[in-house]
């Protein structure tokens, strides 16, 4: 058996790999349609709901809407379109070409072709992560945005890395409520590159500043983490919501964070420090 390093990667192979990507990318689309077709569930009259409010000309406030503004606006402008949930999916579905594509390059740039093809061929190959494209969720654009942003971020450098980066972080944050995982774990990145580089004081100064932003958004970060109930997801072991097959069992009992006083934010924080291990296990 030839390892993955030995494959030959002459202009003809990699022509016939990027033919034999596309493929199964296009077989997939038309099976999981197939299988399914297009598939509404829970959440689905939410966002399009939102999305009548948005072409109405007001913002969506009821609940949780504006934790789901990017993708509400989504929805509206392929509704405003004309296209329905059609167009929805059909969007998602190139969506998802794309960032094939992308992760493609991506593997290319951080170590070689061979790895560009096998990171590209898991995900258009992988069932449970191209089912979400034929639904009308969070979930199809939110995996596309994350492989689009991680791409720029680490490919590009100067302006286009803090201007492109920068607007997707932001739309990747309102995508879903826990689309704040990204900036945050951007954050890490930023701050473990520059003490690498030397600027240690940048680093003091930024966690500082980070705190005290922290201090003043937790109000509306902890109401959003209490509508979606993370804290719970956490003590369950919830890796991916729907298959309980995939949950850890959190070591130990329910660490008592009750000096939190309710507040979501501190009660995570709280819960991040009592089970480290299992926390970033979770993450």
């Amino acid at each position: 058996m030839k390892r993955i390093g030995d494959l030959d990667l002459s202009v003809v192979n990699q022509r016939a790999l990027m033919v034999g990507l596309v493929s199964l990318w296009g077989a997939m689309q038309f099976w999981l349609f197939y299988a399914g077709g297009i598939r509404p569930a829970g959440d689905t009259d939410r966002y399009i709901g939102a999305a009548e409010v948005l072409l109405s000309g007001h913002l969506p406030t009821s609940g949780k809407a504006m934790s789901y503004l990017a993708y509400d606006a989504f929805v509206a402008i392929i509704s405003g379109l004309g296209w329905g949930q059609v167009g929805v999916v059909f969007v998602q579905v190139l969506m998802s070409g794309v960032a094939a594509y992308t992760l493609y390059l991506l593997g290319t740039h951080l170590y070689d072709r061979r790895a560009g093809f096998v990171a590209a061929f898991l995900y258009v190959g992988f069932p449970d992560l191209q089912k979400w494209n034929f639904y009308i969720l969070t979930e199809s654009l939110f995996i596309a945005t994350i492989i689009f942003t991680s791409y720029v971020i680490l490919v590009h450098n100067g302006w286009r890395r803090i201007l492109f980066g920068g607007l997707l972080v932001l739309l990747i944050t309102f995508l879903r409520p826990n689309g704040f995982i990204v900036p945050l774990a951007l954050s890490l990145y930023v701050l473990v590159w520059l003490w690498q580089d030397g600027k240690r004081h940048m680093v003091a100064g930024i966690i500082v500043i980070s705190v005290i932003a922290l201090s003043v958004a937790s109000i509306w970060v902890g109401e959003m983490l209490f509508k979606e109930h993370v804290l719970n997801h956490y003590i369950e072991g919830t890796v991916i919501w729907g298959y309980p097959e995939s949950a850890l069992s959190m070591p130990g009992s329910i660490p008592d964070c009750s000096l939190a006083k309710g507040n979501a934010f501190y009660e995570i924080a709280c819960f991040a420090v009592a089970k480290p291990l299992y926390f970033i296990k979770l993450g």
